[in-house]
């Protein structure tokens, strides 16, 4: 089987780029809900996450950008970012390399400047992120992901992403 490969940063750079800017350029979104009402939940190799921030944009039709971030104020800073295409309700979506660029699961920890980094588009193992309810203006669903190091970035080894969950409002 044929799974795409980023041989430099520059792909992965581009990837996560396109998908920064899907999310702080969409005209739908109504910005992040600091009130708490949005979640998103996970364990990353066994340590819970749970967004201080969640952040979803519906893109294009049929597009779902979406990531969860702690609060800023601690150290480190660690983003669950996911991003579907072909979303016309609930179903599930395969997240691993052979679905890239149509499916992308990251996560991302910062610790000062150096950024660490791993992505399902190198990943071989297994990922799907699951919508149970998707309305106009709410999206319900969970996700698990196994992610492999970006090249470029600090990461090293594999991440675990298991009994992720989210719950939010455009």
């Amino acid at each position: 089987m044929c799974r795409p490969q980023f041989s430099s940063p520059g792909r992965l750079e581009l990837a996560v780029a396109v998908l920064a800017l899907a999310l702080v350029g969409c005209g739908e979104s109504t910005g992040p809900d600091l009130a708490g009402d949005d979640t998103m939940t996970a364990s990353i190799d066994g340590a819970p996450f749970e967004a201080f921030l969640v952040e979803v944009a519906p893109g294009a039709p049929s597009t779902l950008n979406m990531v969860g971030t702690t609060n800023t104020a601690s150290s480190p800073v660690t983003q669950v970012s996911l991003l579907v295409t072909g979303v016309s309700g609930p179903g599930t979506f395969a997240l691993e390399s052979s679905s890239f660029p149509s499916t992308l699961a990251l996560v991302t920890v910062t610790a000062g400047s150096t950024p660490s980094q791993w992505s399902t588009t190198n990943a071989a193992g297994p990922g799907s992120l699951t919508i149970t309810s998707l309305s106009t203006d709410r999206v319900v669903g969970t996700f698990q992901f196994v992610a492999d190091p970006d090249p470029g970035t600090a990461a090293t080894g594999q991440v675990s992403v298991t009994n992720g969950a989210f719950d939010v409002t455009f």
